[in-house]
């Protein structure tokens, strides 16, 4: 096998598309004789033959190829915009979470102020400090 019939063989896209534009000038170059002419378009026809063979396979190689990259890169969209609604969802659970351990409902504190409005007042300095005390403990959860 000639070096020349490896290289279409093994040709990439680029050599194949070299080899077919240079067929196309040496055809329109050539000023052969009919015999020589005929031999020279056989020979041509085989080379054009396998440069088009080749580019067509690498074609549909990388139509191949783009379908799959196309199919995953949905697939990771989808598992992108999945991942984005838990994160969404986990900030949100966080923003309650940090919400409850850290203020006192309203209503809570309303029913503790009619608490201490029911306190008599009569009761000595220190008694009503000490229910005061222990009223925002309750209003905490508990002693701190």
């Amino acid at each position: 096998m000639s070096d020349k019939t490896r290289d279409i063989i093994v040709g990439s896209i680029e050599k194949d598309i070299e080899i077919v534009k240079s067929l196309i000038e040496d055809t329109k170059k050539s000023l052969i004789s009919n015999t020589e002419l005929s031999q020279y378009r056989k020979s041509n026809r085989t080379i054009a033959y396998k440069a088009t063979e080749h580019l067509l396979s690498d074609y549909t190689r990388q139509k191949q190829i783009n379908e799959e990259h196309q199919k995953i890169n949905g697939e990771l969209r989808e598992r992108v915009k999945a991942l984005e609604q838990e994160i969404e969802k986990i900030n949100k659970q966080l923003d309650l979470d940090y919400v409850e351990e850290n203020y006192i409902p309203t209503q809570v504190v309303i029913d503790k102020i009619e608490e201490l409005k029911k306190l008599k007042t009569a009761l000595p300095v220190e008694h009503l400090k000490e229910a005061q005390i222990k009223i925002l403990q309750e209003l905490l959860g508990g002693e701190r």
